[in-house]
Parts: C-alpha cells; structure tokens; sequence
C-alpha cells in the first residue's frame, strides 16, 4: 500500500512539473508568434519534466515527500527561467544594432531567426543532463520571487511561479 502511495505523490509532482514547464513553452511560444504547436509544446514539456524527475530520484536517497517536491519543483522553476532567459537573448541578438533593446516593443517586433527560436528551448540531452547535475542539492538559494511571472494568455491572469 504504501509504495502505491509513493507512486501516486511522484506521478502528482511530476504532473505539477511539467504544467509549470508547459506555461514556461507557452510564454516563450508566444512571445515568438506561436511558433510551436500545442502537441509540440506537450512533448517537450513531458520530456523536460521526465529528464528532471530521473535526474533527482534516488531510490536509496531518503527524503522527505516534501523535500523531493521541493527538489523537482526548483529544477523545474531553474529549467523555466534558463529557457526563458535564452529565448530573451536570442530575442535580442536578432534586434538590428540601431534598435533600443530596452524597448519591449522593439523586441516584440522583430522577427526572430528561425535557427535561434528552435534552439532556444529544445535543449539538447547533453546540455539538460549538465544543467541538471549541476547544483543538484542546492536548492536553499531558489526563490519564488526571483523567477519571471509567467502569462498564461488563455484566461489573461499573471502566474508567479512557487
């Protein structure tokens, strides 16, 4: 009985995951004219999410259901904001050099290259294994605060990522 409970909280944590990436996809989807599909943006979620549960479960690794929910919840929030953070600066690399890049409406207004855009969030799987390796136990500094809101343009509500 209780290893299905065990299953049923990993499979919830993974589930609240990969909808916080999925906003993440849909923001940066957006913000780029939705350059993605929905299923495209559904998969590379589930991948994401599933490289980060594999990368922080540890069968022999006591922790606390809180702590492996805090654990995947702070790689998913870091995963967020380093794609956003790329897909901003690929935004701006694309911005010709007598553009003011503080402008957000120049930004939103310049077409972005198409290399950039698909490289900007489908990390490769040697990138995303080093992303998540790296600092994998130290989540102490990760806070809600510190991370972007995320627009989830569906029902017109800002969303602050916890």
């Amino acid at each position: 009985m209780e290893c299905k409970r065990t299953y049923i909280r990993r499979k919830r944590c993974l589930n609240e995951i990969t909808a916080t990436i999925r906003n993440a996809l849909r923001y940066i989807s957006e913000r780029n004219n939705g350059e993605l599909s929905d299923e495209a943006i559904e998969q590379l979620a589930t991948q994401h999410s599933s490289s980060i549960e594999a990368a922080c479960w540890f069968p022999k690794q006591h922790m606390t259901e809180g702590e492996y929910s805090n654990l995947l919840m702070g790689k998913a929030k870091q995963l967020c904001q380093a794609l956003i953070q790329r897909e901003v600066s690929s935004n701006k690399n694309s911005c010709t050099p007598q553009h003011n890049l503080s402008d957000p409406e120049v930004i939103e207004q310049s077409p972005p290259d198409q290399t950039q855009f698909l490289h900007c969030y489908p990390m490769s799987s040697t990138e995303l294994k080093d992303f998540l390796i790296q600092g994998a136990f130290s989540f102490s500094s990760i806070s809600p605060n510190s991370i972007p809101p995320l627009i989830d343009r569906s029902v017109q509500n800002t969303i602050v990522l916890q």
